[in-house]
């Protein structure tokens, strides 16, 4: 059996599947693209807020998942309030340099 899979460009060594079509009618392959007759489909796990993503070594042609965290309410939350520490410490260090340098 004949499959053809399309995919985006991630990096030099990976693609984003975007398609894949059995039995196509045959064309000749573009720069994103590739013909193969043995397609092995990864296992998709599902991951508590992770969302999978269908990528190919470009070396190998091998099909895999990438997990990727999902961003929610709560990961932005808690990504807002660590800058917001950061933002904190930053303030007073800056505020005992500048007491440091009046008082000196």
């Amino acid at each position: 059996m004949l499959f053809l899979v399309k995919y985006e460009k991630f990096t030099d060594t990976i693609g984003q599947v975007t398609m894949i079509i059995q039995n196509p009618i045959y064309e000749d392959p573009t720069e994103d693209s590739f013909y193969t007759d043995s397609l092995t489909y990864p296992v998709q796990e599902s991951i508590p807020n992770m969302d999978a993503y269908l990528r190919v070594n470009l070396e190998t042609k091998e099909l895999y998942y990438d997990y990727i965290l999902r961003e929610t309410f709560e990961t932005k939350v808690t990504a807002l309030q660590q800058e917001n520490n950061e933002l904190k410490q930053a303030i007073a260090d800056l505020t005992m340099t500048l007491a440091a340098v009046m008082a000196g």
